[in-house]
């Protein structure tokens, strides 16, 4: 049996948008994962299924994959793809025999249980997450949104299992940045659901002050609680970016660029040392060491300001 003092901690990073997706939240994902397999950390990913990203949407980059640390387990636990079947041939049974029940579940799913179409992704990653847990345990759970049922999954986990969890907000959920007002009227179920799961949650990660505020005046009773780790860039993506650092920035590349949720602010060229995923990952150390699952508070874990060219 292998000694306590040996094993390495395990983590659930539940990140829908994963290599070979190449959706731009995909890099912060990549960076914080492989930046936890190098401090030591025993990784498994919950991601998106495989026929989702080649067949639907079919946005997929297969080299960005060779850049994701083998030591990382990758799980890809299924999708109801409901609203983006368009082929008649891929209908369900249900679907294809009884199509306004289908619709009315889908849309009970929707309006009573978990507000976003990625929810039965959310569902089926606790499942399996389960089933991994009972062989080894997690010792804490990282939730990236988008897609924001990962945090309900996070929550499902916590509430079964009793494992901490960390929110990662590379967007926002409830806030629409474009109208800079919120994204749901008053009773929606959005807010019931992002409190609730807020409440449990040992720390909360956004990727600038605006939003971090935002939410923190949303929510006073776990502002504590919040934390700003900003996006920056990594060496082996950009290798350019390492030689430029200090002054500008490679050709076709802006020096400052607005980031993903980014309400206000701005990003400069700050460092190497700025990959995005350490402040992160800290985050998560923190959340499965501290007592109880809560994270120290806010003014111990201030992530700083290692900002550079923005991706989500």
């Amino acid at each position: 049996m292998k000694n306590r003092s040996e094993r390495r901690p395990r983590v659930l990073y539940l990140a829908f948008y994963f290599p070979p997706s190449r959706a731009s939240g995909v890099y912060r994902a990549r960076a914080t994962a492989n930046h936890l397999v190098e401090k030591g950390w025993d990784v498994t990913v919950c991601a998106a299924p495989l026929d989702f990203l080649y067949n639907v949407i079919g946005s997929v980059d297969e080299e960005l994959s060779k850049t994701v640390d083998p030591r990382i387990r990758v799980e890809r636990p299924s999708l109801n793809q409901y609203t983006w079947q368009q082929d008649l041939r891929e209908y369900s049974w249900l679907r294809r025999s009884f199509p306004l029940m289908a619709k009315r579940v889908y849309m009970f799913s929707q309006t009573k249980l978990f507000p976003e179409r990625y929810s039965s992704w959310a569902w089926a990653s606790v499942t399996r997450a389960l089933k991994l847990h009972a062989k080894e345990r997690f010792d804490v759970v990282v939730a990236t949104g988008n897609p924001f049922a990962s945090f309900g999954a996070a929550w499902l986990f916590n509430k079964v299992t009793g494992v901490p969890y960390v929110m990662d907000y590379r967007d926002s959920w409830t806030l629409d940045l474009f109208h800079d007002e919120p994204a749901f009227p008053e009773g929606h179920i959005a807010w019931q659901w992002e409190k609730r799961m807020l409440d449990k949650a040992s720390a909360a990660v956004f990727v600038n002050e605006a939003l971090r505020g935002w939410h923190a005046e949303r929510y006073p009773e776990v502002a504590d609680r919040m934390m700003v780790v900003p996006n920056g860039w990594d060496a082996d993506v950009l290798p350019k970016a390492v030689e430029q650092a200090a002054g500008v920035a490679p050709a076709g590349l802006p020096a400052t660029a607005s980031g993903e949720g980014a309400a206000s602010g701005e990003a400069t060229v700050s460092g190497e040392e700025a990959a995005s995923g350490e402040e992160a990952a800290n985050a998560a150390a923190g959340a499965a060491e501290a007592p109880g699952g809560q994270a120290a508070p806010a003014g111990e874990r201030r992530a700083p300001r290692k900002l550079s060219l923005i991706h989500r």
